[in-house]
């Protein structure tokens, strides 16, 4: 056990800390609810479809999820799940713009680096 206080001689100098501040906070923010595939799966679509019903997007994940052919119980869970927990789970992050009223959503213009890491996972839609 050794007698130097946490930080002492293997800390880095002063000068070479890094600090976190918002823009990291986001990224993380975005990187952990960007880690769902479903949520992939969304943001995928919406950033080719523009702004879209909660349905269509519920038909679309859940024929990704099913191999192209879901049932009534699919699109009904899918459905739930993207009003209940997805949909508001990437809004609250900041990666799509959720209308629980019109029941639309779209990919947030200003989402933090979505597109880019989008366009770097390299799916393509059919």
């Amino acid at each position: 056990m050794s007698d130097s206080p946490p930080g002492g001689p293997e800390a880095a100098p002063n000068d070479e800390i890094l600090t976190t501040n918002v823009r990291e906070e986001s990224i993380d923010e975005t990187l952990r609810v960007l880690a769902d595939h479903e949520r992939r799966y969304i943001c995928y679509y919406l950033d080719r479809e523009g702004q879209i019903g909660v349905d269509e997007l519920a038909r679309f994940v859940a024929a990704t999820k099913a191999g192209g052919h879901p049932d009534a119980d699919d699109l009904t869970s899918t459905a739930v799940a993207l009003r209940h927990v997805h949909l508001p789970t990437l809004a609250d992050a900041g990666v799509v713009t959720y209308d629980r009223e019109e029941g639309t959503a779209k990919l947030a213009e200003d989402a933090p680096f979505v597109r880019e890491l989008l366009s770097v996972t390299g799916v393509e839609l059919q």
